[in-house]
């Protein structure tokens, strides 16, 4: 039988003067939600994408369109743990200008968001509850199962957190040097999601340039598109692109 938690989906609208991702994390309490995917789209009036490692956050000022938001949010007790990317556009001199990255915050004109539930391993709780129990109780908590040479809960959690980003990030790094990118050339087609289907007008090292349906011209970056084959059309090549996760 399925879990009806995993398929019941929820949807709220953050206003204006609110910030992300506090409002979405507090929804998660508010929703009484343990583990879930987060999803949406809006309108911001200023945001700050997260560094590289060593870099700090950069802010921009708005209004910006808010293309797509994604998240994962786990909560144990009074404890969040969630981690968000987004792709955001503006126009500038005509043209439409599109980013992505980490969101560290934003303050929103308006977004809406939907919270997709998710069932999580049996076993991936144990030391996620001892760390909770810390945060709630500020008593030392029973260790994890699992020996390690550190004594504290919280720090154990944060080492593996840190460890499965870097194991994620090799793994995706690894998977882009074996495999080489497709990438549409000039008078090709992209179908779009959100402009609908366009024309290739310029392709250079960093970005590729789309004529609209409309005739403006849109500069996206192609560190954040995936682009794949979708057949030929008037004796041009067609691609449908998707915007990939950081």
């Amino acid at each position: 039988m399925t879990d009806p938690s995993f398929t019941t989906m929820r949807a709220i609208r953050i206003e204006s003067g609110e910030s992300l991702p506090n409002a979405a994390d507090r929804a998660i309490e508010d929703l009484g939600l343990e583990f879930c995917d987060v999803t949406g789209f809006g309108r911001l009036e200023w945001v700050e994408l997260k560094g590289d490692s060593n870099g700090p956050p950069t802010r921009m000022q708005g209004p910006f369109d808010l293309l797509d938001l994604k998240g994962r949010v786990r909560r144990v007790g009074s404890v969040i743990m969630s981690e968000y990317v987004c792709t955001i556009s503006h126009v500038a001199h005509g043209e439409i200008h599109v980013f992505g990255g980490g969101l560290e915050r934003a303050v929103v004109d308006f977004a809406e968001l939907t919270f997709i539930p998710l069932v999580l391993a049996k076993g991936a709780t144990v030391a996620e509850d001892a760390v909770a129990k810390e945060a709630d109780t500020g008593r030392d908590a029973p260790p994890p199962a699992v020996p390690s040479p550190v004594k504290d809960d919280a720090s154990k959690w944060s080492l593996a957190l840190a460890e499965s980003r870097r194991l994620e990030r090799e793994g995706a790094a690894a998977n882009w040097d074996d495999v080489e990118p497709v990438i549409p050339a000039r008078g090709d087609i992209v179908n779009h999601r959100q402009f609908g289907r366009c024309d290739v007008v310029r392709v250079d090292g960093e970005h590729i340039s789309l004529r609209k349906p409309d005739r403006r011209v849109v500069q996206l970056g192609l560190a954040i598109l995936v682009f794949e084959p979708a057949g030929e059309q008037d004796g041009k090549d067609v691609y449908n692109v998707a915007v990939t996760r950081f």
